[in-house]
């Protein structure tokens, strides 16, 4: 039995942790320092500073070793495993496409450069998280001023107004203002939750679900189409790995397939049933819905190179990059504007509500 990261040492260790350690482990790696000797001396450290990665140093050590905790009885069935590397012992604890990649570069030789892709496919996550972040601080603060907008309206001022003349002889319009920012505060409970069950609605049927309508969904519909670009992407970049290591198409596919989520499942055995039509890799790749067609044309030139590898890196590199730009102009720009409107839109309608009851109040 395999010991396992439990859920909060699991959390602690961060992609921006995990990328710094592989970079760390690269860069000796590249110096020809043995693996398992430069991991001894990151445990003494690390158990020298309580550091979050201890653990996972310390399973990975364990796992090096040939050694297994708990039950030792099924010990006479190794002699037919495969041999261990670092990345089949990050597996179990580390997302799939992190290990795969580092696997593809021990098997090959240059771990070095399985760890820096690996690196690499965090460093493009950890920016599509900034750029997110940094999208949606604008429509989120629109979103909230309308809401503290609503709650002072309701508090301070629609109370002074209901002294002067009574809510049931407003007109219309004030009134169901009045009505909206009464209950505000379970509008934005209920929009808060709607966010959360959506979010959490995504992020199962995202990576899980592929429904016959699911290309539809990848070709034109947002989030759908950035998250099959994305892992289009991280699918080329993982696909350089294993060709470096010496792996052909086909195996790499499989090899990727191997550790995959349901949806990239269905997108590798889509991929293998074109090869297996007798289709180029770089044609069948282009067939698939998660390589956006703009990138197309590179993928079928450099198909024709020597060097595709690096080819498929440079690929991965400009979609990262088209994601980056496409978060920033429908989330940062377009919803920005939209929510603006909305504020602006709130706010004459607050002002209207307001010289209504007042011109409503008989003179004298």
């Amino acid at each position: 039995m395999r010991l396992e990261l439990t859920p909060w040492q699991r959390l602690k260790i961060d992609s921006r942790m995990r990328r710094e350690w592989y970079l760390a482990l690269a860069k000796l790696s590249k110096e020809g320092l043995p693996i398992y000797e430069t991991l001894k001396v990151m445990h003494s450290e690390f158990n020298r500073l309580r550091h979050p990665l201890l653990p996972l140093t310390a399973l990975v050590l364990l796992g090096l070793r040939g050694q297994e905790s708990g039950d030792s009885r099924g010990v006479q069935a190794t002699k037919f495993t495969r041999r261990r590397t670092l990345g089949s012992e990050l597996k179990p604890h580390v997302p799939h496409a992190e290990s795969l990649l580092i696997e593809a570069g021990d098997l090959s030789g240059r771990l070095h450069v399985g760890l820096e892709s690996a690196a690499e496919l965090l460093s493009s996550r950890l920016s599509l998280y900034a750029s997110l972040s940094q999208a949606l601080v604008r429509p989120l603060g629109y979103l909230m001023v309308s809401f503290v907008l609503l709650i002072f309206l309701s508090l301070r001022i629609l109370p002074e107004f209901e002294r002067t003349r009574p809510r049931v002889s407003w007109p219309e319009g004030a009134r169901y203002l009045a009505f909206v920012c009464d209950h505000v505060a379970l509008m934005g409970i209920l929009v808060f939750l709607s966010l959360t069950l959506v979010g959490a609605g995504l992020a199962w049927f995202l990576p899980n679900a592929t429904p016959p309508f699911r290309d539809k969904l990848n070709g034109f519909v947002f989030p759908f189409q950035l998250y099959a670009s994305f892992h289009g992407a991280c699918f080329l970049l993982a696909l350089s790995a294993f060709i470096q290591a010496g792996s052909g198409f086909t195996q790499a596919v499989q090899s990727i397939r191997s550790s995959s989520t349901p949806f990239m499942v269905q997108q590798c055995n889509a991929l293998l049933l074109k090869l297996k039509m007798g289709k180029t890799p770089s044609v069948a790749l282009c067939e698939l819905v998660i390589v956006h067609p703009k990138h197309h044309w590179l993928i079928l030139v450099y198909g024709l190179s020597s060097d595709t590898p690096r080819a498929y890196q440079s690929i991965a590199r400009d979609i990262h990059a088209s994601v980056d730009t496409w978060i920033q102009r429908v989330l940062g720009h377009a919803m920005g504007h939209v929510l603006m409107a909305t504020v602006g839109g709130l706010v004459f309608w607050v002002y209207w509500a307001m010289f209504a009851i007042v011109e409503s109040v008989p003179l004298g």
